[in-house]
């Protein structure tokens, strides 16, 4: 008779295999502490903690003293020796000072939990809001802020620190002590702690503290532009051979609409709606570079033009242009369903839920209007 192995089980194999694969790689600048697993937006790494920032890449090798730095609707996943998991938010500074590595996955071995002695890890995060989870209950490691140290066992929390140095961690699970030179307070699941800079800590107990890591969901970008049907009727330039490529865009015929757009764009290399169009079929042939080319000379931009830049941006890796452009789209145009709905899209990606739910909740109110662009 074969057993069925638990999904928990399987997740848990994979984890104790990438753990040691992270281990056992050799990276050319010294022993590893930790690896980045995934990344979106602007993240930069200043190696041991001194010198230029450079662009960060995802499975690229961090060693101790380095600093992982994001930037606007960024974020990065870090898997680190100690069998710690750390997620960053956007506007987030983490420096891992030391990580002690796990000896349950040192030499290839899984060694009993009984038998692992006590290290330590420290990390600091100067500012932003971090995720991390660690399983390991024999394990101590420490975290330090502007304001607070915490020295933690076994544990899954959420941390934000504020720009003058103020600290809220929020457990999920497992058990902290929050403590700086005024003071400290032990924080079990469900409780929050808070440190400001010259003041001791303080907690409360949080009624719903998984609200607090809604950010650290991963949701993937799948989207394709054949989910927005194209309406260009009401766009400078419309023409009757316009009309026609639009159907066959709708319809699927990308073959037949191109050269209906590119005679267009041949006489009149500036027409808006036909920039669009092309616009919209290049992002479907998968060459958002040309796609960003097309859109960006569209004069007036339209939601379409803005919503398939935005689309552009994010296929060429600056999620952060996509999100600041349907934000400004907002700001300065009528709302229409397709700027909220995209914005909430794009609000989602960067880990904003609240946000995105707004948007997204908004967009329907609008479906009476005249037009949905």
């Amino acid at each position: 008779m074969v057993r069925r192995v638990g999904l928990h089980a399987w997740v848990r194999l994979a984890y104790l295999l990438a753990l040691f694969w992270l281990l056992c790689v050799p990276a050319a600048a010294g022993e590893p502490v930790g690896r980045i697993v995934n990344l979106f937006g602007q993240v930069s790494i200043r190696v041991g903690g001194s010198g230029p920032w450079q662009p960060g890449q995802v499975n690229q090798v961090l060693a101790a003293g380095d600093v992982i730095q994001t930037g606007p609707a960024s974020g990065a996943a870090i898997l680190c020796v100690d069998e710690s998991q750390i997620k960053l938010h956007e506007n987030t500074s983490l420096e891992l000072r030391q990580v002690a590595a796990s000896r349950r996955l040192q030499l290839g071995e899984v060694i009993p939990a009984a038998v692992v002695q006590t290290v330590e890890s420290l990390y600091k995060v100067n500012q932003g809001e971090i995720w991390l989870r660690n399983k390991n209950d024999k394990f101590r490691f420490e975290l330090e802020t502007p304001a607070v140290t915490a020295s933690i066992r076994g544990t899954e929390f959420n941390l934000r620190v504020g720009r003058a140095g103020e600290s809220v961690l929020t457990m999920l699970e497992g058990l902290v002590n929050f403590a700086n030179q005024y003071g400290g307070v032990t924080l079990a699941a469900g409780e929050e702690g808070l440190a400001r800079p010259g003041q001791a800590p303080t907690k409360r107990v949080v009624l719903n503290p998984a609200d607090a890591v809604q950010w650290a969901l991963y949701y993937p970008g799948i989207f394709s532009p054949r989910e927005i049907p194209l309406e260009i009727s009401r766009l400078p330039g419309d023409s009757p051979a316009l009309q026609a490529a639009a159907g066959e865009y709708n319809q699927g015929r990308l073959a037949a609409a191109r050269p209906l757009v590119a005679e267009v764009l041949a006489r009149q290399p500036q027409n808006p709606a036909a920039l669009t169009l092309m616009g919209w079929i290049l992002l479907q042939e998968q060459a958002p570079g040309e796609a960003r080319e097309h859109l960006q000379r569209v004069s007036p931009a339209n939601d379409l033009s803005i919503v398939g830049l935005a689309l552009a941006h994010y296929r060429l890796g600056d999620q952060s242009a996509a999100l600041q452009l349907v934000q400004t789209a907002l700001q300065e145009r009528p709302k229409s369903p397709l700027l909220l709905t995209m914005a909430g899209y794009f609000q989602l990606l960067a880990g904003n839920p609240q946000e995105a739910q707004r948007l997204l909740e908004a967009a329907p109110q609008l479906l009476s209007s005249p037009s949905l662009y």
